[in-house]
């Protein structure tokens, strides 16, 4: 302090005892606005008066004031108020340490830098002077925000949007300074965790079906920042499946507690193949969900057969519709599409009317699929089941029970199993010119069909043919007789002149044959021959009882012999079938 602070020993008078040079005075602060200490307050008399020219304190304030007391003990003193101000900035002081705080959070209270003088008092009057900060220690590799430089107000720096993003134990800061004073370095803190997602860390590959997903998926506990918390050891992560193309079923997706933040699922498979499908991670705690990218599963090796259209009820020797299919599957009952060349045989398993199967020959596969147009039972029975085998060796399927109905014995102009239909026609046999001399024509008679769908092993079937008399013919004379009668000569065909008997008709080259896949012996062909007079039958065709199913078709070829002598036009008869 200067001018140097004196003290004088006094009588009462307040006269200085100058003859005294032995009492000692002390100082001390009486008043301490700064909580400073005092230096240099001991000093003893020259004629009287005690000089202190080292006094000094340490701390600034204003209203200090000092207490002198002596050795002899006097009457103390105390002396006026005086101001002690900063000295020259010299140094950074942390005023407002740094707290622990979340991963991404503001330090608060917002941490402040004082600057210094050598004692440590702000230096109140600097508004000029920059502070920056800076991490020091950096135990979790983490990135400070909001550490720029800050103008001093009042010999202070704040910094209220101060973070660090990444967790760690024990970090310091370090405040630096323009003009340049000496650094400051921040007592240690921390910054904590704060879990808040998961996260899909190895996603989904495609796989086949039922066959682990490799490699494994991961998933990790995250903070907001995106930083993986490996401190984490307890949390549980479930998985499951969010979009489910298939309908399938995962496997291995229970509760994994994590390690160091991150769960891993080995094992993890889905049994069902299709595209598209994503996982779902939940967790215990709850923390936002993740879903994985979409992944593929696809069929495994082929190792079975499946029916995917099962046979349905049907009439006997009838296709069975829609079609029976049966696909060749792998372990978890997906279709392998890719499968071209399996081969796939059906038979009768269960046959309760011990029918015989038809189309059931081997068909291969298409996209792993075969295909069995035209399948058919030709026996009544009721919980029929089919079996089906393959081409290399899978294990083999079983239907589910179908029934065999009896239908009918039906004749027609058209094959029932073709997929257009022709009207019955007459036989037109090619004109002649009459000599007066007996004359034969030939014409091949149009195929007709006989379907037996009566399911009905003990019985077999006939067709046989007859003249007819033709009720449409415009001569009245030939109604009811069963001849071929000249439509044309009008009362003339009374006469034998104006008929052709039925014995003239005769049929020959028969043929009897087996459409639609029918896998029964051929029909026998009947004798044929002429028709005997009036109306009687021709056998034209026959199935044995038990080899009688199915559709068969019946070709034949008419011959008439025009007898001499009968009158010119145009004669008329009508030939008729009869199945039984």
């Amino acid at each position: 302090m200067a001018p140097a602070v004196t003290v004088e020993v006094e009588d009462a008078y307040g006269n200085v005892e100058t003859g005294d040079n032995a009492t000692q005075v002390t100082l001390i602060i009486a008043n301490n606005p700064g909580g400073g200490t005092l230096s240099g307050g001991s000093a003893t008399v020259a004629a009287g008066v005690a000089t202190f020219s080292a006094l000094s304190i340490n701390k600034a304030g204003a209203g200090y004031t000092l207490t002198a007391s002596s050795t002899p003990a006097n009457a103390t003193a105390t002396s006026s108020g005086f101001t002690v101000s900063p000295g020259l900035a010299t140094q950074l002081a942390f005023t407002q340490q740094p707290t622990s705080t979340p991963e991404g959070g503001l330090i608060s209270p917002a941490v402040t830098v004082a600057v210094e003088d050598a004692y440590g008092n702000v230096e109140t009057g600097d508004d000029t002077t920059t502070v920056s900060l800076a991490i020091g220690t950096n135990p979790g590799g983490g990135t400070l925000s909001g550490g720029s430089a800050v103008t001093v107000s009042d010999g202070v720096a704040t910094f209220s949007a101060l973070s660090i993003n990444q967790s760690g134990t024990g970090y310091m800061l370090g405040a630096t300074s323009s003009p340049v004073y000496a650094p400051a370095t921040s007592s240690p803190f921390d910054v904590t965790i704060v879990s808040s997602k998961l996260v899909f860390v190895q996603e989904p590959s495609d796989a086949q079906a039922g066959s682990a997903i490799s490699p494994a998926v991961t998933v990790a506990v995250e903070d907001a920042n995106g930083n993986v918390v490996t401190s984490d050891d307890a949390t549980q992560i479930t998985l499951a499946i969010a979009t489910n193309p298939a309908g399938g079923t995962l496997t291995g997706g229970s509760a994994v507690t994590v390690v160091n933040g991150v769960a891993t699922f080995p094992g993890l498979s889905v049994d069902k193949a299709a595209t598209g499908y994503t996982l779902s991670a939940s967790s215990n705690p709850a923390y936002t969900t993740a879903t994985s990218t979409p992944f593929t599963i696809s069929a495994g090796a082929a190792a079975q057969l499946g029916f995917v259209q099962q046979p349905t009820n049907v009439t006997a020797g009838s296709d069975i519709a829609p079609s029976v299919t049966v696909a060749i599957e792998d372990a978890e009952g997906n279709v392998v599409t890719t499968d071209n060349s399996t081969q796939v045989t059906l038979a009768i398993g269960t046959n309760p009317g011990g029918g015989t199967l038809g189309g059931g020959s081997a068909v291969t596969a298409s996209s792993g699929v075969a295909t069995f147009p035209g399948l058919s039972v030709d026996t009544v029975g009721t919980g029929y089941t089919l079996t089906a085998t393959s081409t290399p060796a899978l294990t083999g399927a079983t239907s589910s029970p179908f029934d065999v109905t009896g239908g009918a014995l039906t004749l027609g102009c058209t094959d029932p199993t073709g997929t257009t239909a022709t009207p019955c026609q007459g036989i037109d046999l090619p004109p002649i010119t009459l000599d007066g001399m007996s004359q034969t024509v030939q014409a091949s008679g149009h195929d007709i069909y006989v379907t037996d769908t009566r399911g009905l092993s003990n019985l077999g079937w006939s067709v046989s043919a007859y003249l007819m008399p033709t009720a449409s013919n415009a001569n009245a004379a030939c109604a009811g007789v069963a001849t071929f009668c000249n439509v044309t000569v009008g009362p003339a065909a009374t006469n034998p002149q104006g008929q052709i008997p039925a014995s003239d008709l005769s049929i020959g080259s028969l043929t009897c044959t087996a459409v639609s896949g029918n896998s029964n012996p051929l029909p026998e062909a009947g004798p044929g021959g002429s028709f005997p007079a009036g109306s009687g039958a021709v056998s034209l065709c026959s199935a044995a009882a038990g080899h009688s199913a199915g559709t068969f078709k019946v070709g034949a070829t008419y011959s008439l012999t025009v007898p001499e002598g009968v009158y010119a036009g145009q004669y008329q008869a009508t030939v008729e079938y009869l199945a039984f």
